[in-house]
């Protein structure tokens, strides 16, 4: 995973705060309020850092993961990349209609 976040928003961010749970730090010690993530799943041709790190077939896809977090005044808080092995995972998406 790799993660980035604006410091702007967020000056005193620690790697022990990214240690723990950046929600809870994020919600809870800056007081602001998550909206949404939005995310796209792509298949990939792996690079070689992702190669090495999982142990996978350099000729095979994986699948990345692009997230981007919105808070609820439509700034962007987060945006990461996760690289997952294709045969280790299943997504489940739900997509939920607004009252």
């Amino acid at each position: 995973e790799e993660t980035w976040m604006p410091l702007a928003l967020f000056p005193d961010l620690s790697y022990e705060v990214m240690q723990k749970s950046k929600y809870h730090y994020i919600e809870q010690v800056k007081k602001l309020v998550i909206d949404r993530s939005e995310q796209e799943i792509i298949p990939v041709m792996p690079s070689e850092d992702a190669v090495n790190a999982l142990g996978i077939d350099p000729q095979k896809p994986i699948l990345e993961k692009v997230s981007t977090g919105f808070l609820s005044d439509g700034t962007v808080f987060e945006f990461s990349r996760n690289f997952f092995k294709s045969e280790d995972y299943k997504f489940t998406l739900v997509a939920k209609r607004g009252r």
